[in-house]
């Protein structure tokens, strides 16, 4: 199950929440618990119109296995930016391709919208919320 960790970020007022977010879970965790995104992962693009959400990663999202499984990558960005930001979808690319399945079953081409029951000791907070 995905962590809360909540944390309070300074950042340039040109650089989007969005970005913001999906930049610390990329960090990966300050505290306990163990990444939810690979280290090598790059982000590419983040976009939000009609309060739909889209984070384009290049393609080494793809190529460094974590040992979770494989829902827990997607909804911890999915989660973070519905819970942090004013989206209600999200929808990630590889290299601005939908056409993609992460892992066996996590198909890129539709639209993700928040999964609680993937979270463990949910609070709402009002600093910059990563999973």
């Amino acid at each position: 199950k995905l962590v809360r960790e909540e944390r309070k970020v300074y950042f340039d007022k040109n650089v989007t929440l969005e970005n913001v977010v999906v930049q610390q879970l990329l960090k990966g965790p300050r505290e306990t618990g163990k990444p939810t995104l690979p280290s090598s992962a790059k982000l590419v693009s983040v976009t939000t119109m009609d309060k739909v959400c889209y984070v384009n990663f290049s393609r080494s999202f793809l190529e460094e296995p974590l040992p979770l499984r494989e829902e827990l990558p997607i909804y911890s960005v999915v989660d973070s930016l519905i819970d942090t930001c004013r989206v209600e979808k999200v929808q990630l690319s590889i290299d601005g391709v939908t056409d993609v399945t992460y892992g066996e079953q996590m198909r890129l081409d539709q639209f993700y919208e928040k999964n609680e029951d993937k979270v463990i000791g949910v609070s709402m907070g009002k600093e910059v919320d990563t999973w």
